[in-house]
């Protein structure tokens, strides 16, 4: 697999999850960490726009 400069995965178009090192790479590096901030964040505000209605779904 590629790394760009910083040292994360670069390019994770088809991952492994049987290799567990690859997983591990993939968990440990800043753009998967970034992605699930911004899941986290996105879940977190329908959660509290359902809650308060401030979206109608």
């Amino acid at each position: 697999m590629e790394q760009d400069v910083n040292g994360d995965l670069a390019n994770l178009k088809t991952v492994n999850y049987d290799d567990l090192d690859s997983v591990s790479k993939l968990q440990k590096s800043q753009r998967f960490a970034d992605i699930m901030q911004l899941c986290f964040k996105m879940t977190l505000l329908l959660i509290l726009g359902r809650c308060f209605g401030l979206q109608k779904f």
